[in-house]
Formats: C-alpha cells, structure tokens, sequence
C-alpha cells in the first residue's frame, strides 16, 4: 500500500467517518445486499468481538475499509476473518471473499481490500484498436496457474509471464517479467486467473475496454462473482486451460460478438465504481447480519 493511502485514512480518521446507510436502492444493489448476507445466515455467535476493537493500524488493506464501513463507535458483536479466505465458516463471518457453493451462508461479504479489489483504470483505447493477443501477468506459486503457464507455452496470440520469478539483478525490485495494466490493457484479452481465492485483476478488467478470459469462477468476493455468466461478462475456457487456442481464435474470427461481451463486461463492473456507495451498501449488509444474529 502507497505512503498516500495511509495518509488519506489518516485524515478520514481526524475528520470522522462516515456511517450513512445506502437508500434508493436498485434492483441489482437488492440482489448484491441478498447474496452477501444470505436469509440462510446462521444466527448464533460464539466468542465475538465488538466491532471498534479491531486494530486501526494492523493488516491496514483491510482495517482502513472496515472503520470506512463501520466508524469507530459501533460496539456491536461479530466475527470477522481478514485476508485471504477459501474456505467456509461454521459461525457467521465478515470476510472479503468466500468459495462459490450453496452452503456459504456463514460467509458474509464485506468490501474489503478495495485499495486491490475495487480499483479501476481509465482505458481510452477502443477495443477494436487493441492487439490480437491474450495476455497475463501473475505469481505461478499454486498448482492451478502452473498448469496455466504449461498449457499456454508456445501458443499463438498469448503473452504469458510468471513475475515470481524475480530479475537477478539487486537494483530492480520488480520482476523482469513485470508489466503495467497500462501496457497490459494495450491489448484485447487478458487472462484473470484466480490465486488464493479470487482473481485480483478481474475488476479493472472488467471496467476496461478489454475482455477477461478465465474459466468459471471458485471464489466470490463483494463484485459477486457468482453472478457473472460465461460468454456475457467474459470469455469461458475450460478448468485445465486445454481449449484456449480454440476459444481466442473463435473469439478473434467473431468481433462483433467479442466487442458485445466487453460492452456487457463494462456494463456489470460500472455497479461497483463508485466506493463511497460500496460502503454505504455495505452498512446494509452489516445491517441485515446483526438483524439475523445473536450480536444485534
């Protein structure tokens, strides 16, 4: 996190944060509240913390969103769990991202690391003026993005790069492999393949005049990946990557198709743009989870 992120929530801290709830709500911010606190929550806390006790200053991604949601006066009770998470709660849980299942329930999501994971980049380039060429930049540490790298070597139309894997020159501190988005969003497709939990460069993806290409997503976080649909907000390849050849050459041979599911891709991620209104929704969630547990 820059030096201007920590500044900013300094001084959010020394004026006061905001705590207004969203009013005036879409159908589709009905549908986002709906599913990141499920009817199905259970409602039943065991151990749980006041909400103002967590560290102001401590995995700060997380905990400057939190008092942006919360304020620094709510003593209700709950449980959270920050970083990375793919796996399911027994007790309900604030969390920034979930597994994509029918019994995730206790997994409430909160827009969380947002500085990562609600940032957009303005793209001026039209998408018709981009390359043919499908690329990635990304950390090969888990066994799925390895076989990423191993399907795509050598194939037409795809840049692919591992920045894990460092420069061995003590002077750089990024990678040699290393690309901008800028750069990246030169072209027409990018690969947004998810790590941990979810893909990090799915939304500025999504809001840019370029396509994600990805299969169907594990993992959903506040941008509620459920809700995207293959062949409408992104182009679809198989769980083991071994159609991706067919799928970009399909895609390069269909442009008015392609140029369809970026004006869809664009339409969905413009819902989430605006942060200040994230946090306001995300008070509705928080809302709605002390309405259904015992921390209310």
């Amino acid at each position: 996190m820059r030096l201007q992120n920590h500044i900013k929530f300094l001084l959010d801290n020394l004026k006061g944060f905001d705590t207004q709830r969203a009013n005036n709500l879409t159908l589709f911010e009905q549908r986002l509240i709906e599913n990141c606190c499920k009817d199905s929550l259970n409602p039943f806390l065991t151990d749980p913390k006041p909400i103002n006790s967590v560290p102001k200053f401590k995995s700060s991604a997380y905990s400057y969103d939190w008092y942006r949601i919360f304020g620094d006066k709510d003593e209700r009770v709950c449980q959270y769990q920050f970083g990375d998470v793919d796996f399911k709660f027994e007790q309900p849980t604030f969390t920034k991202s979930r597994p994509i299942t029918d019994d995730n329930a206790n997994s409430v999501l909160l827009p969380f690391d947002t500085i990562r994971h609600l940032t957009f980049i303005k793209d001026n380039q039209k998408f018709t003026e981009k390359k043919d060429i499908a690329i990635w930049r990304g950390a090969a540490y888990q066994p799925h993005r390895k076989l990423f790298l191993k399907a795509t070597n050598g194939l037409k139309q795809c840049d692919i790069a591992d920045t894990a894997i460092k420069t061995k020159s003590i002077f750089k501190s990024k990678p040699a492999s290393y690309l901008s988005f800028e750069k990246q969003l030169a072209n027409k497709f990018i690969f947004a393949i998810e790590g941990n939990d979810v893909a990090s460069n799915l939304k500025w993806i999504m809001g840019s005049n370029s396509i994600p290409v990805m299969p169907k997503p594990k993992y959903e976080t506040w941008f509620c990946e459920s809700f995207l649909i293959a062949g409408q907000h992104y182009i679809d390849v198989d769980p083991d990557f071994g159609n991706i050849q067919e799928v970009l050459d399909y895609y390069l041979s269909h442009p008015k198709l392609a140029a369809e599911i970026n004006d869809e891709s664009k339409e969905y991620a413009a819902s989430f743009k605006d942060r200040k209104r994230m946090f306001k929704l995300a008070r509705v969630v928080a809302d709605r989870y002390f309405e259904i547990t015992s921390g209310a």
